[in-house]
C-alpha cells in the first residue's frame, strides 16, 4: 500500500491559514498568535475610567483624539464635562459605543444610555472592587474591628477543617 504524500500542514497565525505540501500527517497548531494580545485601543467611542483629576472615578467616552497624548472626552451621564484629557489620566475599559468624530454631547448621552454602559460597568469585577474599596475606606474603628474578628473566626474554622482532612488522609 502506497501512502499518500499529500496532506495539509496548517499553522494559524493572526487569522490567516498557510497551507504547505508535506508528508502524510496533518497537524493543526493553535498558538497564542490566534488570540489578540491587546484589544483595548484608543478609538472613538471607547469608554474610559478617569483615574486622576477632578472627575476621578467617573466614566467618560472618547469623542475625538487630539494627538498621541490627549483625547477629547465627554461624560454627560456621569457628570464629566467635555474637555481634553491626557491618556496618562485615563484607563481604557472594554466598552465601546458607536460614535462619529466630534459628536455632540446630546448624541453621546443618547448612545451611552442606549448601550447601558452604567449597568454593564457595575457588573464588572473592576467596578465591584472599587466599590468594596470605597466601603472599607469608610469604616469606623469598631466596624474595622468587627471585620477583623469575623476574618479571624473564618480562618480558624478553615484551619480546623484542613487539620481534620490532613489527619484523615494520614490514617489511610
Amino acid at each position: 500500500m502506497a501512502a499518500s504524500l499529500d496532506f495539509t500542514f496548517r499553522f494559524h497565525w493572526s487569522g490567516l491559514v498557510d497551507v504547505e505540501q508535506s508528508r502524510n500527517y496533518s497537524f493543526v497548531f493553535h498558538s497564542s498568535a490566534n488570540m489578540p494580545i491587546f484589544n483595548k485601543y484608543v478609538e472613538l467611542g471607547r469608554v474610559v475610567f478617569i483615574a486622576k483629576g477632578k472627575d476621578e472615578g467617573k466614566l467618560a467616552v472618547i469623542v475625538d483624539v487630539v494627538d498621541g497624548n490627549k483625547a477629547l472626552v465627554d461624560g454627560p451621564s456621569s457628570g464629566v464635562i467635555r474637555g481634553v484629557r491626557n491618556f496618562k489620566d485615563l484607563h481604557l475599559t472594554k466598552f465601546r459605543i458607536p460614535l462619529r468624530v466630534g459628536q455632540r454631547t446630546k448624541l453621546v448621552k443618547k448612545a451611552y444610555d442606549e448601550a447601558k454602559i452604567n449597568e454593564k460597568w457595575s457588573e464588572t469585577n473592576w467596578a465591584q472592587k472599587l466599590q468594596k474599596r470605597q466601603i472599607r475606606a469608610g469604616l469606623n474603628d469598631f466596624e474595622r474591628f468587627k471585620v477583623s474578628r469575623v476574618k479571624q473566626l473564618k480562618n480558624r474554622a478553615i484551619r480546623l477543617e484542613l487539620g481534620k482532612l490532613k489527619k484523615a488522609a494520614g490514617k489511610k
